[in-house]
């Protein structure tokens, strides 16, 4: 065969004798450069082998078909096996290949092992090998195995070899291929056949030993084993065949390599972790791994990791057994394995048959030949689940990893339906998947769906159950795809693979590129090559483009690495997979489901509870329930629950008890259906056994034994129905329990909320349909539907109100009940029995009995139609005559006559009742007789509402008929029939009687009964059926007067729809607004007062509520709903009185209302100024105050929702009776504009002289005195439209706050009057002045119309009449309006801002910011927008950017016209053309950009000081933002409502910056869980009046001026009391000493140390470790800054931008300063200075925390923040050591009084203690042993004793030994006492003795310590204000020398007492001192003046002189001519 060597022979002997090849002839032979080895290649001829000598295992071996491909191919093979020597040869396509296996000595023997097939090869790498030999003919193989013998001689070759040749089978022949000098890895394929142990006979060879001295050898030759007798091994010796055997070798083997190669990847190799490696060796299989469990292959291994053999009597049955073991063998890991494959290829004809070659594999995997794959359908299904497994997985892990680290949830983290998008054997699939349980996933597909469970196995895979059969899977993330072991079986679920990334698909090394970045490649040329597991692999571009290299050679390689871009050709050349448009074939379900009752039952409350869990099985939700509640009806049902558990429970329990409830079952069962199931009696049997038979001890057991018996008829006791409705309670009951965590605020995120509510909406129809027991309010079902009712999640608001529907519905009886009630009505008004009587052949109905229904309040209308086609005619007619008296009440009926038909029912002699009425009187309730009164002029109904009666004209009398008919077809027939009834009409006649304008008078009524579905239809359809209809019959209409007909479609158990029509200029229409309104009562709606507005009708459940949608006509904007209700009073049973039935019908009824409102309004988001109409149809006999008590308590009861749902006016109609039975119609109006404040008018309805009737106020004059009854509702004010803006933020609008604090003051008088009843509020609480701007912009306090701000700030001042200023207080108040360009700050409103500030400064009053903005102001110029262009950088190509924008000529004259400085230009010309270049955009507008910045620097600096200087507070009522926040941290406090952030930026603005969703709201930033708890906001409210309230409440500890007095008030907890509470030694809330408690086991109040309800806490959610506020103590308002002695946990939230950030809990102890409490502390301090208050410490501190994250977080910092503000606190500071409290070391530091000794002073309560270090800290630094020890001897004669004789040295040694250890248990013994003793000397240098002696602080006894305070406070304060004022009039004076003056002044002896003191400097009138010493300062500064510059004090003496008058003048000269004074005033530094 042609190869690079063909033609050297060139040998050469050794000196040994054996042949060697010289190097020249090798060198001759290899090629070593890639032009070489082409010349040789083209005369060798292609296909040719490219071989390096040194490779193997498929390394370094490459074909080439073609020269182009040569030159990859040779740096491949160098690359592979660096060094090597490489030749070229031949390639032989169809050979096998062949092994000769050698053993040869030292000796010159040489012997041939048979050999081996290798011939199944990949990439010349053997496969699968064989021995021995079967392909080759005997004769032709022993010439292969001389020649082996023959050259292994040759060269001298020692030890095991393998000699390796090609055979070609077609002509018989061999060539030879190489001597490999070393052991295969097969070698175990030849020992199992020739039983030669290889390896042994390797180091036996290497030892020296002969080959004839070898056993296995031996053996071999049939000689004896342990012989040393030679052997003839070339058999030459003919007597050798005598003595020894010729070897055979002895059944076959095949042997496997298993690789970590991919088969479907043309064996691509692969690395990885290896999770699980089973395989059992047997007889005839043995194998070994390289790696084991848990093992793995990293990318520079071999790809090989395991070897099998398998033995067989011959070829087939070895090639059998490796099926079997390959098939057994389980490998689990991040790499694919052949063993698949190697099935495949056993299996094959080809293998079996023995016909293959070398090239055979590789042809088979070019011909795309795979290992066995799993059911394509199974594989497909199997890949869906499992990938919507691991994104369920995924979602579930995100969310609990979130909530591990404390953040919030996104609300797309968890889903239960999945998209899953795939490719197998490039078919795209789009699945569907629902995870419809933990266990089970629904796919959807093309319209198919199939049902699969899966569960996670221990090990990682899943078990898949499939139409009732389970598969395990096992799946591994590759690039692009998941491979996925199906029962063992791989395949590939692929991804859409994106052909313009090239990308590694391996694990390894970057060797080369063949190509450069930008040029082109073709599909299929290679242009990378890769090292992957030592192997070079090609990496070939899929399709045709310019390729773009990232990676550089040399880099290692993860999988999916992108290698570079491709930019393809022609991108629509791309193949795609094509989509799968069939359906999966039809699949059972997963398991097998038992069919009896009780199983059945088991799986659809499996579902059902799934779905209520969350899950997805909306598919079958209905299908389901429909199940559920067919089988929960079963009779079978108990019975089948109950067989269940006694199989369980056979042969566990007795016989005889067993067979007792089997036979009690039995008899139920036999007695029939009806019987009910016997629970109580087997429970009775079951409990008699127990106790007959059963041994006490044993019960217990037992009883547990039967727990699951005991259940079942627990459930069954009450029947199938009491079971039924604990089942469908229990389903409630499950959704109710997840629904209300989620109410409230929080109003967190929940998956499958909406089919969730879906399944209850259908369990709330079945439960209405069925009618099962609602009203027991005992029941399970009653308490779980009021649960569901009081939900307050949003997304549950539907199920809420379903679920009150419900309730409502249920409270009455069901369907069934009224319909047997209604027929013993019926049937008794028309059969009158009276017992002694024959019965009267007159059967008329009694109108007596009928009043039952006529006047029921209950619903009548559903259930009477019913009766509209009795079987009984006289029946029939009582039912239409109950129709008649109850719709026509509000008319006088004057007659009513029947018209008895026939009971075929056919529409030929129609049933039908006349009847003739006119306008009537208001009627009474149906409780007592009424005088009736005449109504003058009254509409008639709804069509008559266009003309009223004049009272003095006749009224026409009126006829109505109405009659019932089964269907449309009987109507035809009988419809003119009973048209006819009414009596003839002559239209003429009757418009000269009655005005022309008149209408006909008479009406038509029309039942028709729909009892079969298929006559049923939906309305649109009716309407347009019964419109035709009536058209068609217009003709007998019009002749009998007919006004209207009213079509009534009764469905059972169904309210009944209404249709009415009347005549609109000849053609018959529906009056749509009166649909579904019985006629004769829709006047009372009042419709007409909608005028201004176009309806359209909403049509709800209930149908005494009618709702419109109405649009102003003159607005378009203005839409509001308004709903009418009727309300129809029944009889009162039991003890309720009126009053009573007023308030809870009016509530039930609203609560009707808001429900159906809150339905319809979910359509109309837009709507505002809902209003409300309640009419009550009959008179009641209740007082005016029973109806206002009923309507006070309406807000309160339904405030929230009405606000919610835009409700800003109701209106009440009643109709009062008296004893004597007069009638005042009344009217109750009820109006809440704003949302805080409520008005209430009364008014009576008066008919006026003229006949017309009006609105009288009852009480105060309301907006409506004096109006007419039916005036029309106005469209919206001006200010609504601002309002309602407002109220969607969630604010209150900006005009309405001066309301809204006068309501707020209303609660603080309130409160006030709570502890002092006698106050008096007066009767105007608040004036308010707007403060605008003038001409001068200076501000001007104005009366101005709300509404009428031309920028976004307003500002009032308002008069505040509080309890400590009833006279009134100012404060200016600054607000934003957020309806004014969202409330940003421009330039004007920064203007105003400071303007205000600075007004509140000037004036030292408080200043009130009500921050509702979004910071500052930003814009563009709009006037340039439209006229600009641009100057492009080509352009042809505007892709390519532009230079500059610019304006032409024309554009810039527009420009200059509007603003002649809007612009600054840069004049250029380009190509011929004028252009004026842009360089500043300046703009018309003020506040588009940096001026907002400047205004906002002004106002921070403003509000800055105005918080030094005035009392500045903010109400965060709406988003701050930006300088908003700002503000609002400057003003220093701040009440934040609930809802609204205070931020800098955005939450969608930080997103955007962030890159992904991060942030769900903008309360996550700045809510009140951030605000409050870091101390920016120090309160917080839960609505904007609370949050005034809060202000106001602050407020009234502040004066009313800067340096104002205090607002001292009279207080009713009296200054002279004990206190009771007092301060334990353990821990405790430090507020029960300040404001006191109630005790816990005698209910009684324990006073605290401030006035009962006077204790304001401020900033309690910050540093919660101090508790800071403000009380009062008898009045006197003070600061208060007190300790926990409780630790504190403080969470530090999880930022959701940082995803490694984590909630912290921090535990922070009680009594420790840590940087936030000290932080606290220091501005609780500056904000008391600033506000003028006194303030108390109660100490209680044992020092500051100096850990080292607190020395990092500036505790240092935050404590001498506390001196400083003490050092600079201008009124008196007390600090009080607690009872029990103690202060130590850096605490009592910085609360000395030495501090500011001015103003401070310390107090210590005799049971505190203070000290440097605590006792236990003293005694270990200064007690130590030897002192202690001292103290021993000194007091204990008998340790002395032993001390001494332990070192007396007369003694002997043991008497001395004896002493020590004597002294030494002493010491022992004594310790602890003397520990005790050391700790209390200590603490006595702690004790408040101590103190007091060292002038550190006075003791105080805490019992009488608000005694003492309250005069110290006065004291404090009075000595405060008369030293400030000295200080004032003498600046220069001392400190002491002003004590000393007061004290005299005042007459204070050193010994006075705080009373004393207080009450002495409160009666000292210091004015004259005052202006002594002023004028003494005023001379000391002119002397000063005039030794300083005498000419200027002369210069100012003079300009002095010329402002005198002239008496002033003359004082003065005659001054200076007297005789000259002292010097100077006296000195104040050292007077005595």
């Amino acid at each position: 065969m042609a190869w690079s060597g063909t033609g050297i022979t060139d040998t050469v002997l050794s000196d040994e004798g054996y042949v060697t090849v010289p190097d020249k002839a090798y060198s001759d032979a290899c090629v070593t450069t890639v032009e070489e080895g082409m010349k040789r290649a083209e005369t060798i001829g292609y296909p040719v082998m490219i071989k390096a000598s040194e490779g193997g295992g498929g390394k370094g071996i490459r074909r080439v078909d073609r020269p182009e491909l040569f030159k990859n191919a040779f740096h491949a093979v160098a690359g592979e096996i660096p060094g090597s020597p490489i030749f070229i040869m031949k390639l032989a396509g169809q050979a096998r290949h062949l092994e000769v296996q050698l053993l040869a000595d030292q000796y010159g023997n040489a012997i041939s092992l048979f050999g081996r097939d290798c011939s199944v090869q990949r990439r010349h790498q053997k496969i699968i090998e064989e021995a021995p030999v079967t392909i080759a003919k005997g004769d032709t193989f022993e010439k292969m195995e001389r020649a082996a013998v023959r050259l292994s001689k040759l060269v001298g070759y020692v030890s095991a070899g393998t000699v390796e040749y090609l055979y070609s089978h077609a002509d018989d022949y061999f060539y030879f291929l190489e001597l490999n000098p070393r052991l295969q890895v097969e070698h175990p394929t030849t020992e199992m056949v020739t039983g030669v142990n290889l390896p042994a006979a390797q180091l036996q060879i290497a030892m020296g030993v002969p080959l004839h001295r070898i056993r296995d050898i031996r053996q071999l030759y049939g000689v004896a084993p342990h012989g040393t007798s030679e052997i003839d091994f070339d058999m030459t010796n003919p007597e050798s065949m005598q003595t020894q055997r010729k070897p055979r070798p002895k059944g076959h083997v095949v042997a496997v390599r298993i690789t970590a190669e991919n088969p479907d990847a043309g064996f691509k190799p692969s690395s990885g972790s290896l999770q699980d490696l089973n395989f059992r060796s047997s007889a005839n299989v043995w194998g070994y791994f390289s790696v084991s469990s848990a093992g793995g292959l990293h990318e520079y291994a071999d790809s090989q990791f395991g070897h099998i053999f398998a033995y067989g009597e011959d070829r087939g049955e070895s090639r059998k057994n490796m099926i079997v073991a390959l098939k057994e063998l389980s490998i689990r890991g991040d790499f694919r394995t052949t063993v698949e494959y190697l099935i495949k290829l056993l299996e094959l004809e080809a293998f079996k048959e023995n016909t293959i070659t070398t090239g055979w594999l590789d042809s088979l995997i070019s011909n795309k030949l795979t290992a066995e794959r799993p059911d394509a359908t199974l594989a497909v299904i199997c890949g869906a689940v499992t990938k919507a497994h691991l994104a369920s997985e995924a979602c579930w892990n995100e969310y609990k990893r979130i909530l591990d680290k404390g953040q919030v949830p996104g609300r797309d983290v968890l889903k239960t339906v999945f998209g899953i998008d795939f490719i197998y054997e490039n078919v795209r699939y789009s699945f569907t998947v629902a995870r419809s349980s933990l266990t089970l996933w629904t796919l959807y597909l093309n319209g198919g769906r199939t049902m699969v469970g899966a569960r996670p196995l221990a090990d990682g895979g899943l078990l898949v159950l499939l139409d009732g059969k389970s598969h395990s899977i096992y799946w591994r993330e590759e690039v692009g795809a998941l491979r996925l072991m199906v029962d063992a079986k791989t395949c590939l679920i692929e991804q859409e693979n994106d052909p313009t990334q090239l990308r590694s698909p391996s694990p390894g090394k970057l060797i080369r590129y063949f190509v450069e970045s930008g040029e082109h490649v073709n599909a299929g040329d290679q242009y990378a090559e890769i090292e992957v597991m030592k192997m070079y692999m090609p990496l070939v571009a899929s399709e045709d483009g310019v390729v773009q290299l990232i990676k550089q050679p040399g880099v290692s390689l993860e999988p999916g690495d992108i290698l570079g871009i491709l930019t393809l050709d022609d991108p629509s050349r791309v193949k795609h997979a094509k989509p799968f448009e069939g359906l999966l074939p039809t699949m059972g379900p997963p398991s097998v489901a038992g069919a009896k009752p009780h199983q059945k039952l088991s799986h659809c409350l499996e579902t059902l509870n799934d779905i209520l869990d969350g899950f997805d099985n909306q598919s079958i939700m209905a299908t389901t329930f429909k199940e559920l509640t067919a089988v929960l009806r079963e009779p079978e049902l108990p019975y089948s629950s109950v067989n269940a558990i006694l199989s369980s429970l056979s042969g566990r329990i007795p016989g005889k008890l067993e067979d007792s409830i089997r036979s009690a079952m039995e008899t139920a069962k036999a007695k029939g259906e009806g019987h009910e199931f016997p629970a109580v009696r087997i429970k009775k049997l079951v409990d008699h056994y127990i106790q007959d038979s059963i041994l006490p001890q044993d019960r217990a057991m037992f009883t547990g034994k039967i727990t699951a018996l005991y259940e079942a008829l627990e459930r069954f006791t009450n029947g199938l129905k009491g079971h039924e409705t604990d089942t469908i309670a229990n389903l409630l009951g499950r959704y109710e329990g997840t629904e209300k965590l989620f109410g409230g605020s929080i109003e967190a995120r929940h998956i499958k909320v909406q089919s969730k509510a879906k399944l209850v909406f259908a369990i709330l129809d079945y439960i209405k349909a069925t009618g099962l027991n609602v009203s027991n309010t005992d029941s399970n079902l009653y308490k779980v539907l009021q649960g569901l009712a009081g939900l307050e999640a949003k997304s549950s608001t539907q199920v809420s109100l379903k679920a009150r529907e419900v309730l409502i519905l249920g409270q009455m009886p069901s369907y069934e009940e009224r319909l047997g009630q209604m027929e013993t009505v019926l049937k008794n008004s028309v059969n009158q029995h009276y017992y002694g009587e024959r019965e009267t052949s007159t059967r008329t109905p009694s109108a007596e009995v009928l009043k039952e229904l006529t006047d029921s309040r209950y619903t009548v209308f559903d259930v009477l139609p019913a009766f509209f086609g009795h079987e009984d005619p006289v029946v029939r007619l009582a039912a239409l005559e109950v129709y008649i008296r109850r719709a026509y009440r509000a008319y006088s009926l004057l007659s009513i006559d029947y018209e008895e038909g026939d009971t075929v029912d056919d529409g030929e002699v129609p049933t039908a009742v006349t009847w003739r009425f006119n306008l009537g009187q208001s009627h009474s309730t149906p409780f007592h007789s009424s005088h009736y009164y005449w109504i003058p002029r009254r509409s008639a109904s709804v069509s008559d509402l266009t003309y009223m009666i004049n009272r003095h004209q006749s009224q026409p009398v009126r006829t109505g008929v109405i009659s019932s008919f089964p269907n449309v077809k009987t109507l035809e027939k009988g419809f003119a029939k009973v048209v006819s009834l009414l009596p003839s009409f002559d239209a003429q006649e009757f418009s000269e009687r009655y005005g022309s304008n008149n209408e006909p008078p008479n009406v038509v009524n029309v039942a028709l009964r729909i009892v079969r579905e298929e006559d049923n239809m939906p309305e649109k359809e009716w309407n347009k059926v019964v419109v035709d209809f009536v058209n068609k019959h217009s003709e007998v209409l019009r002749r009998r007067g007919v006004r209207r007909v009213s079509i009534m479609l009764c469905n059972e158990g169904q309210y009944p729809i209404y249709f009415t029509l009347r005549d609109f200029k000849g053609l018959w229409g529906e009056e749509q607004a009166i649909r579904n309104i019985e006629p004769a009562l829709a006047f009372q709606l009042e419709l007409s007062r909608l005028s201004n507005y176009n309806l359209t009708p909403c049509f709800v459940e209930a149908k005494q509520i009618h709702i419109y949608h109405a649009v102003a006509r003159e607005n378009q904007l203005d839409t509001r709903f308004f709903i009418r209700a009727l309300v129809r009073p029944g009889r009162i049973r039991g003890t309720m009185s009126m009053a009573e039935y007023l308030i809870s019908e009016t509530d039930r009824l609203v609560t009707s209302v808001l429900d159906a409102l809150e339905v319809v309004s979910a359509q109309h988001r837009n709507s505002d100024c809902n209003h409300i109409f309640m009419n009550f149809v009959y008179n009641l006999p209740v007082e005016y105050e029973d109806v206002l008590a009923a309507i006070s308590g309406f807000i309160e009861r339904h405030g929230k929702r009405l606000w919610r749902l835009h409700v800003t006016s109701s209106e009440i109609r009643i109709t009062l009776e008296d004893s004597e039975g007069n009638a005042t119609p009344i009217r109750c109006t009820i109006e809440n504009v704003s949302g805080f404040v409520v008005n209430y008018h009364g008014y009576q309805e008066i008919t006026t002289d003229k006949g017309t009737t009006i609105l009288k106020s009852i009480g105060d004059k309301g907006p409506l005195h004096l109006q007419p009854v039916h005036q029309a509702y106005p469209t919206k004010e001006s200010l609504q439209p601002k309002r309602y803006q407002a109220h969607l933020i969630g604010t209150t609008y900006v005009y309405d706050f001066p309301d809204l604090f006068s309501k707020a003051l209303q609660n603080v008088w309130l409160k006030a009057k709570t502890y002092d009843p006698s106050i008096q509020a007066p009767k105007a609480l608040l004036e308010s002045k707007e403060l605008v701007l003038d001409e001068h912009d200076q501000l001007a306090e104005v009366d101005r119309a709300p509404g009428n701000n031309t920028f976004g700030m307003v500002a009032w001042v308002f008069t505040l009449r509080t309890p400590e200023f009833p006279q009134g207080r100012k404060v200016v108040v600054v607000a934003n309006d957020i309806t004014y360009k969202i409330g940003s700050f421009g330039p004007v409103e920064d203007q105003f801002f400071y303007l205000v500030t600075q007004y509140a400064r000037e004036h030292g009053i408080p200043r009130i910011y009500l921050s509702a903005n979004s910071g500052a102001r930003i814009g563009l110029a709009e006037e340039v927008l439209p006229l600009f262009s641009a100057a492009w950088a080509d352009a042809e190509n505007p892709e390519k950017g532009l230079e500059y924008l610019y304006l032409t000529p024309e554009n810039y004259l527009k420009v200059k016209e509007k603003g002649p400085d809007a612009v600054r230009v840069e004049e250029v010309e380009e190509a011929g053309e004028r252009r004026f270049k842009l360089t500043d955009i300046i703009g018309l507008q003020d506040g588009l950009g940096v001026e907002c910045l400047k205004g906002s620097g002004l106002i921070a600096g403003e509000t800055s000081r105005a918080y030094d200087d005035i009392f500045t507070i903010t109400l965060v009522t709406a988003r701050s933002v930006g300088i908003g926040a700002y503000l609002v941290r400057l003003g220093e406090r701040a009440v934040q409502v609930e809802g609204q952030p205070i931020i800098l930026t955005g939450a969608p603005a930080l997103n955007k910056v962030l890159g992904r969703e991060v942030y769900t709201s903008n309360l996550q930033l700045g809510g009140t869980q951030i605000m409050f708890k870091n101390g920016v906001s120090h309160l917080t409210a839960s609505s904007d009046l609370q949050g005034a309230t809060q202000i106001l409440d602050w407020l009234s500890y502040v004066p009313e001026i800067k340096n104002g007095p205090l607002p001292v008030r009279e207080s009713s907890d009296p200054w002279d009391r004990d206190i009771d509470y007092k301060p334990p030694k353990g821990v405790y809330d430090p507020r029960w000493f300040i404001e006191g408690k109630t005790d816990e086991t005698s209910s009684e109040w324990q006073s605290g140390f401030f006035d009962k309800g006077s204790f304001q806490e401020t900033l309690s959610g910050w540093a919660q470790t101090v508790v800071v506020g403000r009380a009062r103590l008898g009045g006197i308002p003070m600061g208060v800054i007190a300790v926990e002695t409780r630790t504190i946990e403080r969470i530090v939230p999880a930022d959701p931008a940082n995803s490694s950030s984590v909630e912290q809990r921090i535990m922070e102890a009680g009594q420790v300063w840590y940087p936030n409490s000290a932080y606290k502390t220091a501005q609780a301090i500056f904000d008391f200075n600033r506000e003028g208050l006194p303030l108390i410490i109660f100490a209680n501190w044992r020092g500051f925390s100096g850990g080292q994250q607190d020395m990092y977080d500036e505790v240092l910092k935050q404590g001498a923040k506390i001196v400083d503000g003490l050092s600079s606190y201008k009124q008196p500071v007390f600090v009080y050591v607690v009872p029990n409290g103690e202060l130590r070391g850096g605490a009592w530091v910085v609360l000395d009084p030495s501090i500011n000794s001015e103003q401070m002073e310390m107090y210590a309560d005799v049971d505190a203690r203070a000290g440097v270090l605590e006792p236990e800290g003293i005694v270990e630094i200064k007690m130590r042993r030897d002192k202690i020890l001292g103290l021993m001897e000194r007091l204990d004669s008998k340790y002395a004793s032993l001390k001494k004789d332990s070192k007396d040295a007369s003694k002997e040694e043991g008497e001395r030994s004896a002493a020590s250890a004597a002294l030494a248990q002493r010491e022992t013994l004594l310790q602890p006492v003397y520990k005790q003793i050391a700790l209390l000397y200590a603490d006595l240098h702690d004790r408040t003795g101590r103190m007091e002696a060292k002038g550190c602080a006075k003791p105080a006894v805490w019992k009488e310590a608000r005694r003492h305070f309250y005069w110290a406070v006065r004291a404090r304060i009075a000595k405060s204000a008369a030293l400030s004022d000295l200080k004032e009039a003498s600046p220069e004076s001392t400190h002491e020398y002003r004590l000393r003056l007061l004290n005299n002044l005042a007459g204070i002896e050193s010994d006075a007492t705080n009373r004393d003191i207080s009450e002495a400097l409160e009666r000292l009138d210091l004015s004259g001192t005052v202006s002594q010493l002023k004028a003494d300062h005023l001379i000391r500064q002119m002397i000063d003046l005039t030794k300083e510059d005498p000419k200027a004090a002369m210069a100012s003496l003079a300009r002095l002189a010329d402002n005198l008058s002239d008496e002033e003048r003359h004082a003065l000269v005659s001054v200076l001519q007297s005789a000259p004074r002292s010097p100077a005033p006296p000195s104040y530094s050292n007077a005595a």
